[in-house]
């Protein structure tokens, strides 16, 4: 099964399941060993007993560096995820700690494989449809009642300003607009998705109108409550604001 690419790490991995497989190692024994796949099993490997080796855990640790090295695209992902499982000891609880270096090399090949395998994907494509809808829910519930600073809100629109979208994306977002419900404002009677409908309507509609008692006469008075109006006319305001009258004496 040919799914390793020709190069020097492919050969170091050779020549390092040789020497182990020369030295006729058995478990029982005072050593500790750890079972390595020659081909892993993530990549079409059998689970029998030729294709099995004894390792210590330290050339095992190294195997898995080289099977990293010796694979493209898929398999390399597949390869980064496990060695990035050995370097956080949850492979098998007798795995000591790694080195630093050996752990940092880990968690960087393991997000480069994860960023490459997302690029370009929804959720529906890399979990399908029932877990990418479980995990959208998850993070709508986690935003409510989230407030943004003006620092994060200033940052948000920088990031947003001049981001073009493609017709298909914008297709798209037509058409999933069109599927949320509606709600209809009592005052302007239009038909809104929620998110204007709390913001721009109901009792916030720029188009309620509301009573209020002049400040001057005392005299009731229509108006919009979006406008900021405390007398009932402009003659009333003038005759009664203490501001305006001095103005208008002068």
């Amino acid at each position: 099964m040919n799914v390793f690419c020709r190069n020097d790490a492919r050969e170091r991995y050779y020549s390092l399941i040789a020497s182990a497989r020369s030295k006729c190692r058995r478990r029982g024994t005072f050593r500790y060993y750890e079972e390595h796949h020659i081909i892993p099993r993530s990549l079409g490997g059998s689970n029998c007993a030729t294709n099995k080796v004894l390792l210590t855990a330290k050339e095992h640790f190294v195997c898995h560096k080289l099977l990293v090295l010796m694979t493209k695209g898929e398999n390399r992902r597949k390869m980064s995820y496990a060695l990035w499982t050995m370097s956080n000891g949850r492979a098998n609880s007798h795995q000591t700690a790694r080195k630093p270096r050996a752990y940092s090399k880990a968690k960087r090949l393991m997000r480069d494989a994860l960023s490459e395998d997302r690029k370009g994907r929804s959720y529906e494509e890399r979990y399908g449809k029932k877990r990418a809808a479980e995990i959208r829910r998850k993070i709508s519930y986690k935003h409510i009642g989230r407030v943004f600073s003006e620092e994060t809100r200033k940052l948000l629109s920088e990031a947003k300003t001049g981001v073009k979208f493609s017709e298909e994306a914008r297709a798209n977002m037509r058409a999933e607009r069109a599927t949320r419900p509606k709600l209809k404002c009592p005052t302007c009677k239009g038909l809104f998705d929620a998110g204007n409908f709390s913001r721009y309507h109901g009792d916030s509609c720029q188009e309620y109108q509301e009573n209020r008692a002049c400040v001057g006469c005392s005299c009731l008075f229509t108006v919009y409550r979006h406008v900021k109006q405390r007398y009932c006319s402009s003659p009333c305001a003038k005759k009664n604001s203490p501001l305006i009258g001095k103005h208008s004496r002068k």
